[in-house]
């Protein structure tokens, strides 16, 4: 169909013809793609001017209409709204949409802001962030290229970098997992954060929706083997929808990793302060996890795997993590599992195709023994691989 709906009819015809087309994979710039294009006009034309009458759908309609058409829970709208009870409350008609609720609803659910910008919608103020701003580690963060000397003397400089993730500070707040005991700076993790933040959105990463198995986790840790598997692994990643970012900690943040659940993509911020392929495996696999099986249960997961699984959360992402670096029977049937010795470690790393390190690191939380295989956990291979991240 190429001309302009006059009709209910046509309009149905319309529909119909493009519910055909998008049942198949189309190439793109072929004849059937513009037409897909060219009826998603038509349509789009046909029902505003059609239907341009008719008040405009409440915001909560809306949300719930884009929930049914993405098999969306409550829980995995938490990413956007905040926090678990926040969703319920916004659902239920209790409180209304803040404006950085609407522009994460709008990045990431694609849903019109002049839907959700109503007049129906009552306005409210968003939440105050009661932030003293000369407690964030200025200094550290012009050394480390954050900001520059100029602009950390400016007012607004310091609130740029930190704004985009302002609009979650309540759910970090509420609905933030830590693993680990210490007492953390919250400035330096809030600007540590704002940086992953940052970085993950330079990447100009579309949202290509979110693809993430645990086969392809195993493709991910098949690429060690490779010298250059890190770097390999990431790029795999980015491919199906999963940003991960390399940023080291700043002081008194303690802190291994970080998964985000971010209104684009999830992030994942390591900070490799082990420079070790072992540790570097077993933390990219445990953010994985985190992104496979913790969906709506948190904004962000903090992991300081020094401090060892505090709850079901991080003990059922370590669980992952052990058995696909290396499956339970592989490694029961396996001599690593009762020899430390590097012709174990190497046999069983053959035979699973995957780096001697995972095996190594395996025998030594094993036996908690960190003096053996020294020579196998790939000490100072990891941060090399990625030189342009600021090491000093």
């Amino acid at each position: 169909m190429n001309r302009i709906l006059k009709t209910d009819v046509d309009y149905q015809d319309a529909v119909a013809r493009l519910h055909e087309l998008l049942a198949h994979e189309l190439e793109p710039d072929s004849d059937l793609s513009s037409e897909l294009e060219l009826l998603a006009l038509l349509i789009s034309t046909y029902e505003r001017e059609r239907f341009e009458h008719l008040p405009a759908p409440l915001p909560i309609d809306a949300i719930r209409f884009r929930m049914d058409q993405l098999g969306l829970t409550q829980k995995e709208l938490v990413p956007y709204l905040g926090s678990p009870s926040r969703v319920s409350e916004i659902l239920s008609g209790k409180r209304s949409l803040t404006l950085p609720m609407i522009r994460a609803l709008v990045s990431g659910l694609g849903i019109p802001a002049e839907v959700l910008i109503s007049e129906n919608q009552p306005t409210e103020e968003p939440e105050p962030v009661d932030l003293d701003w000369d407690l964030f580690p200025v200094d550290e963060m012009v050394r480390r290229g954050w900001l520059t000397a100029a602009a950390s003397r400016q007012p607004g400089a310091l609130r740029e970098l930190i704004s985009p993730v302002l609009q979650h500070v309540t759910a970090f707040r509420r609905t933030s997992h830590f693993q680990g005991p210490r007492t953390v700076d919250s400035y330096a993790l809030l600007a540590w954060l704002a940086r992953i933040w940052q970085r993950a959105d330079d990447m100009h990463l579309e949202s290509l929706g979110l693809d993430l198995t645990t086969d392809l986790v195993k493709d991910v840790v098949r690429l060690s083997w490779s010298a250059q598997g890190p770097r390999l692994a990431l790029e795999l990643l980015k491919q199906h929808g999963v940003i991960v970012v390399i940023e080291p900690q700043l002081p008194k943040t303690y802190l291994d990793a970080v998964t985000i659940f971010g209104p684009r993509a999830p992030i994942i911020g390591m900070t490799l302060r082990f420079d070790r392929l072992d540790s570097f495996w077993y933390t990219l696999v445990h953010e994985l996890a985190h992104i496979l099986l913790h969906r709506g249960k948190a904004v962000f997961f903090f992991d300081d795997f020094e401090a060892g699984m505090t709850d079901d959360l991080e003990r059922e992402a370590d669980e992952f993590a052990t058995t696909t670096l290396i499956p339970d029977q592989a490694w029961k049937s396996s001599p690593a599992s009762r020899l430390k010795s590097r012709q174990a470690a190497e046999h069983l790393a053959r035979q699973l195709r995957v780096s001697p390190a995972i095996v190594a690191g395996r025998i030594r939380r094993e036996y908690n023994d960190y003096r053996v295989l020294n020579d196998l956990v790939g000490h100072h291979a990891v941060r090399r691989l990625f030189p342009e991240v600021n090491w000093t």
